[in-house]
């Protein structure tokens, strides 16, 4: 069965490099109010070896559109679509992007959702 990894920290296009990111450790976005973040490059690849299909990445959370994504770091929106994910890292970008007029309190919670097609291989009797 495929399994879709997340990988931050120094990662590579093509490479199999970066840390393993868990979901119990918080990704942290900085930015002024009306201002761009610095965009933070992360990685997916599958560690099995084994493809992921129609792999989309969206956000969720309390300020959804505080954060931006991108494959590219040159064209960002609120969701991102991969058709297919392997054995080497295939990087994305995230950003924050604030409005000038915002209103928050001292923590903002968002979530990335990571949503794919599974590879399954059945062996017969």
């Amino acid at each position: 069965m495929a399994q879709l990894g997340f990988y931050g920290g120094t990662v590579t296009a093509g490479g199999t490099d970066g840390a393993f990111l868990l979901t119990t450790n918080p990704l942290k976005y900085a930015a002024e109010k009306g201002s761009l973040g610095d965009a933070v490059k992360y990685a997916l690849r599958c560690p099995l070896e084994t493809n992921v299909y129609n792999v989309t990445i969206s956000v969720i959370g309390t300020n959804p559109d505080w954060l931006e994504l991108s494959a590219d770091a040159k064209t960002w929106n609120s969701t991102l679509f991969f058709s297919n994910i392997g054995s080497t890292n295939t990087l994305f970008y995230v950003r924050a992007n604030i409005p000038a007029d915002a209103q928050y309190s001292t923590a903002v919670v968002n979530n990335l959702v990571f949503k794919y097609i599974e590879t399954v291989s059945e062996q017969g009797a």
